[in-house]
């Protein structure tokens, strides 16, 4: 479970990091808002895709898999608020 949360924790301040650099002058603010968001998403989705492989080659349990999977899906979800 330490491994999987060490890896949530790595995804994550690689994503706040090189977010800046990622970044396209945004050319309206509605656009802007949305490819944000897209970008978000698309991390998400990685995230879980990383995590449904690492549980499919058995390097992580099933609870710390369901664990983590949780954890970014809740992530995921303040998106949408």
């Amino acid at each position: 479970m330490e491994i999987v949360l060490g890896m949530l924790v790595v995804v994550v301040a690689l994503y706040f990091i090189a977010a800046p650099f990622l970044e396209e002058a945004p050319l309206k603010a509605s656009a802007a808002g949305k490819e944000d968001n897209t970008t978000e998403k698309e991390l998400y989705i990685k995230t879980l895709e990383d995590l449904e492989a690492d549980f499919r080659m058995n390097k992580i349990t099933e609870e710390d898999y369901t664990i983590a999977k949780e954890e970014v899906k809740n992530e995921a979800g303040k998106l949408l608020d």
